[in-house]
Formats: structure tokens, C-alpha cells, sequence
């Protein structure tokens, strides 16, 4: 829980700061419960207290207060991953503050929305306000703020495929960090950066980046920044075949994440390790591991975990021929990241239940699942797992379906978004996709 208090308090600086100056005792006591409430994620408790602040006159006859608490629903509605509601919230809040010329929280909020709609897939748009954000720090004068936006720029352009900016932005936030001697914030801008050479299969470069990570949490007696960081080295060991040594980071991973209370995290590290069982073709003990993180997500209502493991499931069931049962998996999937609002997820899951459906020769369903990933890759700016899709769909036996000109026009389209891309990169990415159909036996 460490890494979350830190990242609470500095979201939360300015707030503590316009409490301050508006001697608003009351209002400073009630943020010091719902923090702390927050972070032990007893969300019931912080429910509660965002009820007492309603009725309080106190706390909402002000716009000071009212954009306050509304900042703080926000923040649960995120950990909740009730995206609808945080956004509504966080609206509200910029709102306040932009009347209030309230600059450190407008660029704040900015941020905040930016993180929405990339944790949504909306990676443009998440973009969008991750540049005014930027652009509010640069006028503050803020580094700190600024290092911030620069990294969750750089998780943006990651996601969608752009290296260049990422590295950009990533190498601008460790430089930042850096200069302002952010032990904590340095080891994460490394530990990002490994995970966008692991991404361009660039793994001498990731395995020295997440290996200078890994010993710094562990100097930092950061057990959060530690388990996440271990987690990364296992899969970048995972990926490399080693499949001893991703067991052993995976397994500290988890161990750390227990005792720290960390469960959304635990469920992350027992489906990782369903996947290396998976990747191993051990389906039977992947899916013992998978449905100890299924339980968890359950119990938390942790969608993000529930969407990822039941895709996961399906591709097990996948790798035991056991296709109509993979299909049932996908569609609960489908389910969790449609309700989410996880454009690139479902991507993802609408490409393995094609494969799944193309195994069960029902090539209508096929094709009408390729379709739409490709359309959803092409949303989110994800151009080469778009062209492999359009790949697979121009190939035997879909495409047999088709006429000659349609499947070259296929292949045309494909190449195009290729173009300007590097070839180390469009390997790496195009074999994460296939992992995550399945092809081959192999998964992520």
C-alpha cells in the first residue's frame, strides 16, 4: 500500500494546499478519513463519507468544498473502475476549479481525465488531455506536475504503438525525476521504460532497465514499486523462455503483494502464473491458477481483472480443443471490457473468439469477429495488431469466402498501416497478438 498512499498525497497536494488557505478545518479532517479509507480500500466507509460531506453545509455550500468532494468521488469511481461515473465527477470538478482560476487543480483534472480514457483505450483522446495538462504544469512552472503528465503521455503514445513518442516522453519524465531526486518516481520511469523495450523486443535494453528498477525498490523498501517491477522481469524472462526465472519473480511478486494487502495485485500475479503454466501448455494448472485470481476478482469487483482472466480461461480452454467452452469464456469477456468501455480488450478478445469460431467452421462469425478488432484497433491507434488481423482474415479458410480482389485489397490495407514502422517492432507486436489468440499454444 505504500506506492498508493504516495501517489494519494500527491494528488492531493493542491487540494491540501486550497484547504489550507481557506482554513477549512473541517473539510481538511473529513479528506484525512476518506484518504485513509481510500487506501485500505474500504469503500464502503469512503460511500459513507461522501454521504456525510452531501449533508454537510459545511462542505458543499462552498464551490471550494463542492469541487473537493466531487475530486475525491472521482478518485473512488476509479479504483471502483466505474469509469461513467469518475469522468462525470472529474468534469465537475474541473469545472469548480477552472471558475475559481484554480490552476494546480485544473491541470489536476486534466491529468485525471487523460488517465480515464486511456485506461478506456481511448488513447487519442487520452492524449488530448494529457497535452492540456502538460501545458498547465509548463505554465505553472511545475516540474513535478509536468514529469507526471510526461509519463502518462509516454503510456498513451506505448499503447498505441507510437515507440518514439513514448520513449520520448518516458525519457523526458526520468530526466525530470532525475533532476528533482525522486528515488520513487526515478524507478518507475526505468520500470516503464524496460516495459516499452520489452514491447519493441528489444530485450537486452528491457532487462537492464527492469533489473536497475528491481534493485532500486528493493533499496527504497518500496514493496508496492518492488512486486510490480518483479512482475515485469518475469514476463520479460517469460517471453525470453526462461521459464524458471519468471516463475521465481512471479512468485516474490505475489508473496509481496499479500502483505501488503495488495489483492487486485495478487489476482494480476495468479493469472500471470496461469499464463506461464499456459504457455508451457499446462492448461489444466493455468486454470487452477486462473480461477484463484477469477475468485478474487469476484470478490473485489475488480472488472479489469475479471475481463483479463476470463479471456485467459478461454484461451486455456482453446489449448485443450475445447473450443465451445473457449467461446463461453470469450463472451463473458466481451461482457466485463464492453462495460468498461475497454476499446483495445475487447480487440483483443473479439480476435480470439474468431480464431475460436474458426475452429468450430463457423466462418460467418469468424469474419464478422475480425472485422470489428480490426475496426477497434484501427480506433485506438494500434495499426500492426490491426494489420495482423487483417492478415489472419485474408487467409484460408475465411477467405476462401471471398473474392480475389477483396483478399488483396485485405493484404493492401495491412501493408499500409505497416508502413513506417520498424521490423524488430512489428515482430514483437505481431507476436503478442498471436499469443493472444492463441496460435501456437502461446499467450499473453
Amino acid at each position: 500500500m505504500g506506492a498508493q498512499n504516495v501517489t494519494l498525497a500527491c494528488e492531493l497536494e493542491y487540494v491540501y494546499q486550497a484547504i489550507e488557505t481557506h482554513g477549512q478545518v473541517g473539510l481538511q479532517v473529513w479528506l484525512d478519513r476518506f484518504v485513509l479509507a481510500l487506501n485500505r480500500s474500504r469503500f464502503s466507509l469512503c460511500e459513507k463519507l461522501l454521504l456525510e460531506a452531501r449533508r454537510s453545509n459545511t462542505f458543499v455550500d462552498t464551490e471550494q468544498g463542492t469541487a473537493i468532494v466531487a475530486h475525491s468521488e472521482g478518485l473512488l469511481r476509479v479504483s471502483q473502475a466505474r469509469w461513467d461515473e469518475a469522468e462525470t465527477c472529474y468534469q465537475r470538478a474541473l469545472s469548480i476549479y477552472q471558475q475559481l482560476d484554480d490552476l494546480y487543480n485544473m491541470a489536476q483534472m486534466l491529468n485525471n481525465l487523460g488517465e480515464i480514457h486511456r485506461l478506456r483505450g481511448r488513447y487519442d483522446e487520452a492524449i488530448r488531455y494529457y497535452t492540456a495538462s502538460q501545458r498547465a504544469h509548463g505554465e505553472l512552472g511545475d516540474s513535478k506536475g509536468l514529469a507526471q503528465v510526461h509519463n502518462n503521455l509516454g503510456l498513451a503514445y506505448q499503447s498505441k504503438g507510437d515507440w518514439a513518442d513514448a520513449e520520448g516522453c518516458f525519457e523526458r519524465a526520468l530526466a525530470l525525476f532525475t533532476q528533482a531526486g525522486n528515488e520513487v518516481e526515478i524507478a518507475r520511469a526505468l520500470n516503464n521504460l524496460a516495459r516499452l523495450y520489452r514491447d519493441r523486443g528489444k530485450w537486452e535494453r528491457a532487462l537492464e532497465y527492469t533489473q536497475d528498477a528491481v534493485q532500486r525498490f528493493r533499496q527504497l523498501g518500496d514493496r508496492y514499486g518492488l512486486s510490480t517491477a518483479l512482475n515485469n522481469l518475469g514476463a520479460l524472462h517469460r517471453e525470453r523462455g526462461d521459464h524458471d526465472l519468471a516463475a521465481t519473480c512471479y512468485e516474490e511478486s505475489l508473496e509481496l503483494a499479500w502483505e501488503i494487502g495488495d489483492h487486485a495485485g495478487a489476482a494480476h500475479m495468479l493469472n500471470n502464473l496461469g499464463e506461464l503454466h499456459r504457455y508451457a501448455e499446462g492448461y489444466n494448472a493455468a486454470l487452477d491458477y486462473y480461477q484463484g485470481a477469477l475468485d478474487i476478482g469476484h470478490e473485489l469487483n475488480e472488472r479489469q481483472v475479471l475481463g483479463t482472466v476470463t479471456n485467459n480461461i478461454g484461451l486455456a480452454h482453446g489449448g485443450l480443443g475445447k473450443w465451445a467452452e473457449a467461446v463461453r469464456w470469450y463472451e463473458q469477456s466481451l461482457a466485463f471490457k464492453k462495460n468498461l468501455g475497454d476499446l483495445h480488450g475487447r480487440a483483443i478478445t473479439l480476435n480470439n473468439l474468431g480464431v475460436a469460431y474458426e475452429q468450430l467452421g463457423q466462418l460467418d462469425r469468424v469474419q464478422a469477429c475480425y472485422e470489428e478488432a480490426i475496426a477497434l484497433f484501427k480506433q485506438v491507434g494500434d495499426r500492426v495488431s490491426a494489420s495482423s488481423v487483417l492478415i489472419n482474415l485474408s487467409q484460408p479458410p475465411v477467405a476462401q469466402r471471398m473474392s480475389l480482389k477483396q483478399r488483396l485489397a485485405y493484404l493492401d490495407e495491412a501493408k499500409a498501416l505497416l508502413t513506417g514502422t520498424d521490423a524488430q517492432e512489428r515482430r514483437a507486436l505481431i507476436s503478442q497478438l498471436r499469443a493472444r489468440s492463441g496460435s501456437e499454444g502461446r499467450g499473453h
